[in-house]
C-alpha cells in the first residue's frame, strides 16, 4: 500500500498556504541532501519554532523532514550549553542522523511522516517492543530517544531558576543523575 502525500496542494488564492508548502518542500530537499536549512551554524529560536510549526500537517501527522531540522536547532542549542550537556548533544545528533538516513534511503517515501514511519516499521518488524540496542536503526525508536533527550534537558533546566546566583549546579547533579538513569533505560 503506497503512502499518499499528506501535504495539501497549494491553493493559488492562498499565498500563506503556498509559502508553507514551498517551505515544507525545501525542508524535505534539505533533509534528503543531509543539509541544514539555510546553512546556518548558530542556534536561532525563530528557526526552532518555524521548523516544528511546519512539521504539523492538516491531518495531524508530523513531517519527518521539518522535525529533523527542528532537532538540528535543538542540537545547536545543546552545544551552547557546554560540556555538561555534551553527551546529550552527541546523542541528539546521532539519533537525528538516523532519521535523516532513513529519509535518504531506499524507503524514503515510507519515512516522510511519523505515522508512515511507524506504520512501515511495524509492518516490516523494524520496531521491536523490548529492544534495547544502543545501535538501533529504527526511526521510531530514535524519535522516541530524541523526545526523551528533550525531556531530560527540560527537567534539568527547570531546576535552574530556583538556584542562587553563587550556587553551583553540582547540588542539582542528583536530579541530573536520576534523569540520566531514566534516559539511559530507553
Amino acid at each position: 500500500m503506497a503512502e499518499t502525500d499528506s501535504t495539501p496542494l497549494p491553493d493559488s488564492s492562498d499565498p500563506k498556504q503556498e509559502a508553507s508548502s514551498n517551505t515544507a518542500t525545501k525542508n524535505e530537499e534539505a533533509t534528503q541532501n543531509g543539509e541544514e536549512m539555510e546553512g546556518e551554524e548558530e542556534f536561532k529560536m525563530k528557526n526552532l519554532r518555524r521548523y516544528f510549526a511546519e512539521c504539523l500537517t492538516e491531518d495531524g501527522d508530523l513531517l519527518v523532514d521539518s522535525y529533523v531540522l527542528g532537532y538540528d536547532e535543538i542540537y545547536k542549542f545543546l552545544c551552547l550549553l557546554g560540556t555538561v550537556f555534551g553527551w546529550v548533544a552527541s546523542d541528539v545528533h546521532q539519533k537525528n542522523n538516523v532519521l535523516r538516513a532513513h529519509r535518504k534511503g531506499e524507503q524514503a517515501d515510507k519515512y516522510r511522516t511519523v505515522e508512515g514511519m511507524v506504520r512501515h516499521e511495524e509492518e516490516t518488524k523494524l520496531v521491536l517492543v523490548n529492544a534495547r540496542h544502543k545501535d538501533c536503526t529504527s526511526g521510531a525508536r530514535n524519535l522516541l530517544r530524541l523526545h526523551r533527550a528533550l525531556a531530560y534537558i527540560n527537567a534539568f533546566l527547570e531546576c535552574l531558576p530556583g538556584m542562587e546566583e553563587e550556587e553551583k549546579c553540582c547540588p542539582h547533579s542528583q536530579v541530573q543523575i536520576s534523569i540520566k538513569t531514566t534516559y539511559d533505560c530507553i
